[in-house]
């Protein structure tokens, strides 16, 4: 197995202490990430051969010493890879807060709030011809829930609960996004709750609010 390229060898000549930074960290990425997966046979014997490049391309670019074109080409083709990399895990992580990675169409936004660390947003899509709202429900900060508790979410009317669109839990607290959907009139509402239900009292407790509906 041969060795990963050698960073400083990559950018032998290259000064600037930022942007040596920030190939550095492409590099990492690159490496630990390995090499692709080998073409199958047929893909193989597909692929046109690489010709070599005329002579004249030599000499246009005779002006960048041949070290640091090799490093810059090999530092392109990283940067290349890495946003394609990157961008396949922002597209397949399964964010749906935007309209774009929903197919929904967002006609209003609820911020929620709390007394700690614990945040989230409620994105109500267009309804279709039977009366169903979407929902997209975005929180972060909240505990993992276990003994049969679980959150709620629900339209509120001066600060209580009074109809439910859905129960969630939580792996962490880090952001999850949830997705719901409802038939309520919306007007006859003044807010939306989160709360957790607690299976030992059976008691419900609000843990995120919002005066928006």
């Amino acid at each position: 197995m041969s060795r990963p390229p050698d960073f400083d060898e990559l950018v032998d000549g290259l000064e600037e202490p930022d942007e040596r930074e920030r190939l550095r960290r492409v590099h990492e990425l690159l490496v630990e990430a390995g090499p692709p997966p080998e073409l199958s046979p047929a893909l193989a014997s597909a692929t046109p051969p690489v010709q070599a490049a005329p002579a004249e391309d030599d000499q246009e670019f005779s002006w960048l010493p041949r070290r640091r074109l090799g490093a810059a080409l090999v530092l392109v083709g990283a940067v290349l890879a890495a946003t394609f990399g990157l961008g396949y895990l922002v597209g397949g992580s399964g964010s749906e807060g935007s309209s774009e990675s929903t197919g929904i169409q967002i006609s209003r936004t609820a911020p929620l709030t709390s007394t700690g660390a614990a945040s989230g947003v409620v994105n109500v899509g267009k309804g279709d011809a039977e009366g169903n709202l979407p929902l997209i429900l975005t929180v972060r900060g909240l505990p993992r829930l276990t003994g049969g508790d679980y959150y709620t979410l629900a339209l509120a009317k001066d600060g209580k609960a009074i109809v439910t669109c859905g129960t969630f839990n939580v792996a962490d607290r880090d952001q999850r996004t949830l997705r719901m959907s409802v038939a309520y009139d919306l007007k006859s509402f003044d807010g939306w709750v989160v709360t957790h239900w607690d299976a030992e009292t059976h008691r419900d407790s609000r843990v995120l609010w919002t005066t928006r509906a």
